[in-house]
């Protein structure tokens, strides 16, 4: 894969959906309508996928860097 800085951009602001993401679980928490399981489940998942998306914008900065559009 070929990177530019709009990609880095583009990994940088998934980054952010995190949050939201965190958001709708906590709502979904206070509705009362999950089980702790259920809430365990989603926020561990919800750590990994976050931790894929931070590995990906990390891949795209080591490759701009490496191939000098970065310094």
């Amino acid at each position: 894969m070929v990177a530019s800085r709009f990609d880095l951009e583009e990994a940088i602001a998934a980054c952010w959906s995190t949050q939201d993401d965190l958001k709708l679980v906590f709502e979904n928490s206070l509705d009362g309508d999950a089980s702790k399981e259920d809430l365990a489940n989603a926020l561990l998942g919800l750590a990994s996928i976050h931790g894929m998306r931070v590995e990906r914008a990390f891949r795209i900065f080591e490759e701009l860097v490496r191939s000098g559009k970065i310094s």
